[in-house]
């Protein structure tokens, strides 16, 4: 049996105006996440444009969905709430490149610097890995030891 990522499964979401929410996943990441654009394309969740619906918010059995009908029409999927969470906010993986150009690090000399193999750091880069706080941890102070600087890997 395959096991779901972390990354891909909710713990916590609440309800916030104007068809947000704060969601926090699994592997503990959490962001506030606008979905008016995502509703506005989805006919069956245009119900979630009234306030009153949008409030009934609540974690889908298994933290695999947020659904405001127990996990009828206005239900969305984990996986699509990540992804526009990651889209807004820039996420863990664009943090965790971002560091990389911004330090021009190649896979190998990232490897290298962080103690790693090129293919996790690879995986990181991609988001096809879970990047774990420590990971974001060591890119900070790799960067304020070599440049002397702060920054959000």
């Amino acid at each position: 049996m395959m096991k779901t990522p972390q990354q891909h499964r909710i713990d916590a979401a609440y309800p916030l105006q104007s068809q947000r929410l704060k969601i926090t996943f699994a592997d503990g990441w959490s962001a506030d996440v606008d979905l008016s654009d995502f509703i506005a394309a989805h006919p069956a969740l245009i119900p979630l444009q009234s306030p009153a619906l949008f409030e009934k918010l609540a974690v889908g059995e298994w933290g695999f969905d947020v659904t405001w009908d127990n996990g009828g029409d206005c239900t969305i999927a984990a996986t699509a709430i990540r992804r526009l969470a990651e889209e807004q906010t820039g996420g863990p993986a664009k943090q965790f490149n971002d560091w990389m150009l911004r330090n021009n690090l190649s896979l190998s000399a990232a490897a290298e610097s962080l103690g790693m193999t090129r293919r996790m750091i690879a995986h990181y880069r991609t988001g096809s890995r879970h990047i774990p706080k420590t990971v974001l941890l060591a890119c900070k102070g790799w960067e304020v030891e070599h440049n002397g600087i702060r920054s959000n890997p």
